[in-house]
């Protein structure tokens, strides 16, 4: 039935066919409680209980038209009609409406209404840490992602949104609301993709967020240069300082440079029988401007932010940040004395 209406029916009533069939059958509800109510001399709530057995097909029996008026029986014959056969109607588009939706939900066709939310494209390993973090710092996420043959059964394990399609079609990132979205990162592991969609996903919303992976450095900064994206990042040049850190010291765990001064995210270890077992961290903060972020004690309570009058015991771990020449000094100081 939902098929024969979809083909007979003019567009304009297709537009939301079961909120249009809902409101038909209310007003033929209502309309033959009035009907009724004057037509058969019965009360209102006679005249809703006789109009729900007929729209059903239920028909206790209690109430029948036999000795009704020609023009009543003529309106109950509608009635039975309109009402079987529009519920019927109803019930298929609204079961048809589901199952559409759910498999465009599944194979990654369907379009979705989301503001504030952050699209990536590119749902590789790094498209795949990308979401990792977002959803740790709380984004609503969707991915969009070309080959279908990826890990679409981690998204939908995890109940993440996401489109199958190219990202430089205009057409895909519509879908994904990329006009409403929080921002935009273009991750795959092909450089002009990225650029091309990028560009794509400006000429739909000019104000839109670009964070684009490029994975050559002067590609990257031409890029910049040449078109309004500020967002260009180079992966290798990202890379670089990691890899550095790790060969410089096994405990830092982030470099971050505020003008000339270089600040480290490092793990401290605190050393029996050192300079810093039994100091107070507010001796600590004062002297070499410390700013604890986590001190795991050694009896396994986790302290976030520690304050000022905690006492550092040997064996506490300590996540701080601190500048390159404090932190030559807390190596120095956490040595055991002799």
């Amino acid at each position: 039935m939902a098929c024969l209406y979809r083909t007979f029916s003019p567009p304009s009533m297709r537009l939301n066919s079961p909120t249009y069939f809902t409101l038909l059958l209310l007003t033929n509800i209502i309309l033959g409680v009035f009907v009724f109510h004057y037509g058969l001399s019965i009360s209102y709530i006679d005249a809703v209980y006789f109009v729900v057995t007929i729209v059903t097909t239920i028909g206790f029996g209690d109430f029948n038209l036999a000795a009704a008026p020609l023009g009543i029986k003529i309106y109950g014959i509608y009635l039975m009609l309109s009402g079987a056969g529009g519920y019927a109607i109803l019930f298929s588009l609204v079961v048809d409406r589901l199952i559409k939706n759910k498999l465009l939900e599944i194979t990654g066709k369907k379009t979705y209404k989301m503001e504030n939310h952050v699209i990536i494209c590119g749902f590789g390993k790094v498209g795949q840490k990308i979401l990792d973090t977002l959803l740790l710092l709380g984004d609503s996420v969707l991915v969009i992602e070309k080959n279908e043959e990826t890990q679409v059964d981690l998204l939908q394990n995890q109940n993440i949104p996401y489109l199958i399609g190219d990202i430089c079609q205009s057409e895909t990132l519509t879908k994904a609301a990329v006009a409403k979205c929080k921002a935009i990162i273009f991750c795959t592991d092909n450089d002009l993709a990225n650029l091309e969609g990028a560009l794509t996903a400006q000429e739909i919303e000019p104000n839109v967020r670009i964070v684009l992976r490029i994975y050559d450095q002067t590609l990257a900064r031409k890029i910049q240069n040449g078109f309004n994206l500020k967002l260009v990042f180079s992966t290798s040049t990202l890379a670089a300082p990691t890899f550095a850190q790790a060969a410089h010291d096994e405990n830092i765990i982030s470099t971050t440079r505020v003008q000339n001064e270089v600040f480290l995210t490092t793990k401290i270890l605190i050393t029996a029988q050192s300079q810093l077992d039994g100091i107070r961290f507010a001796e600590l903060q004062n002297q070499l401007e410390v700013a604890g972020l986590v001190l795991y004690k050694a009896n396994g309570r986790q302290i976030r932010f520690p304050q000022v009058d905690e006492v550092l015991q040997g064996g506490d771990e300590m996540i701080v940040t601190i500048s390159r020449d404090s932190y030559k000094t807390i190596k120095r100081l956490n040595k055991r004395k002799r």
